[in-house]
């Protein structure tokens, strides 16, 4: 179940992501991170924080771009880490113009207070098992 509380992206209960890792997915070759962590050197958007435990997480964040520079390819990072979390099928691919055809996400998030963090990889070839 997803929920959406002030703007916050929710996975179940109440999750707020903090980070995503993604190499090799999608449009993606080389790691890249999306991060919510909120800079506090600048208060004027403070309002725009939450703060939970010395955590201070954006409640919103924009994504913008010009054409095929990601934006959708990182939602679908997003939603495919939350689909592993949730013990779903993922909808991963490797980026198809690298060799490699092992896919790594990489997630942290908040979850009452705490913050979890979990990596893993998927071979998207038939019969190599990748363990994490």
């Amino acid at each position: 179940m997803r929920k959406k509380i002030n703007r916050c992206l929710i996975l179940e209960g109440i999750s707020m992501l903090i980070e995503l890792r993604a190499k090799n997915c999608f449009s993606f070759s080389d790691e890249i991170r999306f991060s919510t962590k909120a800079d506090m050197r600048n208060k004027k958007f403070s309002s725009n924080v939450h703060t939970e435990n010395n955590f201070n997480i954006l409640k919103t964040v924009g994504i913008y771009g010009p054409n095929n520079a990601g934006k959708t390819c990182l939602v679908k990072c997003i939603r495919s880490a939350k689909n592993i979390l949730l013990n779903q099928r993922p909808r991963i691919m490797s980026n198809i113009f690298q060799e490699s055809a092992i896919c790594q996400l990489g997630i942290t998030f908040l979850e009452e207070g705490r913050e979890f963090s979990y990596d893993f990889g998927q071979s998207l070839l038939p019969g190599l098992i990748l363990s994490t």
